[in-house]
């Protein structure tokens, strides 16, 4: 039984110290796609047979600074966006936004970034990177909730999706998404780490029991 106990205090200890640490939690998406389009000023740089692939962080925590409206959520200042097409590659930290759309006659998620850092293309600077997808059944959400784990790219119907640059006129690449999945690290809620302990108490005393006998 002092085995028993002294898991269970040690488990205790662990389940005090986790509920202590501060509630904001770095959130990860991770996302995958295909070039469908590409302006003729940036062929050369980017074809339709690119792909891209990249990712945004943001704090779990981060407050809705357009609370005013129930129906629309924008969370700005990203922690990060990266991404990839072909050889070309962007990685910003700070700015852009979030924005979630629960409205009546539909629903939004939005992925906007309108200063990332990147390569001009012949003479085009890089000023927005947008993922844009909309339901227009209105069914994807029920609150403007800033979603923690990446929203089912099936709930949607409309996309926009590119990178603009811009020299006398947007210029774009445009691109459909195949994958946008969570890649934060799990972390073990505290429930599990208690179990754990009661789990490694219940081996200890059998192992006693036997070596007893």
């Amino acid at each position: 039984m002092k085995l028993f106990a002294l898991a269970l205090s040690l488990a205790f200890v662990v389940l005090m110290a986790s509920s202590s640490r501060v509630d904001a939690e770095v959130i990860s998406f991770s996302f995958t796609g295909d070039v469908t389009s590409v302006d003729a000023d940036l062929l050369g740089t980017f074809s339709t047979s690119d792909t891209i692939n990249g990712s945004v962080s943001f704090e779990s925590t981060t407050i809705d600074s357009f609370g005013g409206d129930p129906t629309v959520g924008r969370y700005s200042n990203l922690l990060n966006l990266q991404f990839q097409v072909g050889g070309y590659s962007s990685n910003t930290s700070g700015g852009g936004m979030i924005q979630v759309q629960n409205a009546i006659s539909l629903d939004e998620y939005l992925i906007n970034h309108q200063s990332f850092s990147g390569l001009t293309v012949n003479g085009a600077a890089p000023t927005v990177f947008n993922i844009g997808l909309v339901d227009t059944s209105a069914m994807a959400f029920t609150t403007d909730t800033l979603p923690l784990v990446p929203p089912t790219l099936g709930s949607f119907d409309s996309f926009t999706n590119l990178i603009r640059f811009e020299n006398n006129g947007g210029k774009d690449v445009r691109f459909d998404l195949t994958s946008f999945e969570l890649s934060t690290p799990a972390v073990p809620e505290p429930s599990s780490i208690v179990l754990l302990g009661i789990g490694v108490a219940g081996l200890l005393i059998r192992n006693r029991r036997r070596y007893s006998k």
